[in-house]
């Protein structure tokens, strides 16, 4: 679980119902349950690309009814169950995503 720093931080979340990129704020882990949302207990990290920004999806969300969306990572295609929430991470520390919002939209597929 990525430790919370002492100020907000900037991120992404991918709405899966809505198939968008919105801009967000997380202040604590709290956060991330509550954003991934849909009953949301355990979330599970998925590496997006090389430069420490990941995927945070509800570990469980195979077991819910979700929205399925496909994200293209520099690993190859990832489906996931629900909403994904988006931050960098250096030494196990949630940080703001490197990637632009315009890049991550294009890695949605639709």
């Amino acid at each position: 679980m990525p430790s919370v720093n002492t100020q907000p931080t900037p991120a992404f979340l991918i709405n899966a119902s809505a198939q968008t990129v919105e801009r967000i704020t997380i202040d604590t882990t709290a956060d991330i349950y509550k954003f991934i949302g849909n009953g949301c207990d355990m979330f599970e990290y998925i590496a997006l690309d090389r430069h420490g920004n990941g995927l945070w999806v509800d570990e469980e969300g195979r077991m819910k009814p979700n929205k399925y969306i496909t994200i293209l990572t520099e690993f190859g295609p990832v489906e996931v169950a629900g909403n994904a929430v988006v931050l960098g991470s250096r030494s196990g520390s949630m940080k703001d995503p490197s990637i632009s919002q315009a890049k991550l939209t294009t890695m949605v597929v639709r």
